[in-house]
């Protein structure tokens, strides 16, 4: 912000609109703190550098300085308590407050990025799904499809098996017939042979009477 009146703002806006918290900069031209970096320690503001906001980060950045460690920041702040301390590691010490240890840590713009890959790996997966799912339904009616000719075919194959049980049925009775006609054909020819012999019996006893 330009100045504390708009930082002001800002913060009874977020109240009154419910919008959540913030932290706010505030640049105010020729508001500087007037910190001063105690002899034999390195500043941060040696690491930090912007022309257009030099005094924002010399009122913020200048009684902060640099220490390869935490032992060495403790080290530090036992002979200058006044200062904030920032580690290589990424701690901040200062005597009344200390931040830092594993890097492991996620920064909100890392969960942010994770929870997008993840939201954009589940839209996949969603589609995917939706894509199986349509899969599995074209088969499913494919296979009803081919099931409905299958039973058609096993119900014409049912039909003809019964067809030709019945046949065979009736060539069965059929050729019990001709069994039982052929025995009396075979009957009745010998009934014949034995009308005819006995016919010729009687011509031969009737010709030797008439004489």
């Amino acid at each position: 912000m330009k100045d504390l009146s708009s930082a002001v703002n800002v913060l009874t806006t977020l109240r009154s609109e419910n919008l959540g918290q913030a932290d706010v900069l505030v640049h105010e031209p020729g508001n500087r703190a007037g910190n001063q970096t105690p002899s034999g320690l390195t500043s941060l503001l040696s690491y930090v550098r912007s022309p257009q906001i030099a005094e924002l980060l010399e009122s913020l950045l200048g009684a902060t300085v640099v220490a390869d460690n935490a032992r060495s920041a403790e080290a530090i702040l036992r002979q200058h308590p006044r200062v904030t301390v920032v580690t290589r590691d990424g701690d901040v010490i200062t005597s009344q407050r200390a931040r830092g240890g594993s890097t492991s840590s996620s920064s909100l713009i890392e969960i942010k990025a994770l929870v997008e890959e993840l939201s954009k790996k589940l839209e996949e997966l969603n589609h995917k799904c939706d894509r199986l799912k349509f899969e599995i339904s074209s088969a499913a009616t494919e296979v009803e499809v081919k099931q409905s000719a299958f039973d058609a075919a096993l119900s014409k194959l049912n039909e003809s098996d019964a067809r030709i049980a019945a046949l065979t049925e009736q060539l069965a009775v059929s050729g019990q017939n001709i069994k039982s006609a052929t025995a009396e054909v075979e009957r009745l020819t010998s009934a014949i042979d034995e009308a005819t012999a006995a016919k010729s019996r009687d011509e031969n006893e009737l010709s030797i009477a008439s004489h």
